[in-house]
């Protein structure tokens, strides 16, 4: 139980942690670009004919390619009101981080052969796995978008 709570939680903890820093640093366009870049990039990785490789180091460096090419186009393209200060900044920090978070754990347990680099503790895997399907964690992100995009008209 000592390793899931240190290995398994402690790699959770980490990648929040860096995304709620860059929400904070780079403002609520950066990772709401970040979150809106996977739903692309996982329909073209699945799709695209000539992306069958074999080797999960290749298939990582393949999707993390095609993620920074659309971030690149999203972040000429797309932009966000960046206005809020205080503790209206850090809500949004947090729920865009945690739909981040979300959205590098099912690209962990769905997409990618991980797995073969690293497997998290069983337990752990069940929450992703057995609790809800696929498509409702892809609802989630998106709805942290939704709920951190409220006017201050």
């Amino acid at each position: 139980m000592s390793s899931f709570i240190t290995i398994n939680i402690l790699i959770l903890i980490i990648i929040f942690v860096a995304l709620f820093s860059w929400s904070l640093y780079g403002g609520k366009k950066v990772i709401a670009r970040f979150i809106l870049a996977f739903y692309p990039t996982t329909l073209i990785f699945q799709n695209f004919p000539y992306l069958k490789i074999d080797s999960a180091i290749l298939q990582i460096i393949a999707y993390a390619l095609i993620f920074a090419v659309i971030y690149f186009f999203m972040k000429k393209n797309l932009t966000a009101r960046n206005t809020y200060s205080g503790g209206r900044k850090i809500f949004d920090g947090i729920i865009l981080s945690l739909s981040g978070t979300i959205l590098v754990l099912i690209t962990y347990y769905y997409l990618l052969p991980i797995s073969d680099l690293y497997t998290l503790n069983l337990s752990f895997s069940n929450i992703f796995t057995e609790t809800l399907p696929l498509g409702l964690w892809y609802i989630i992100p998106l709805t942290g978008i939704v709920l951190t995009n409220k006017s201050d008209d």
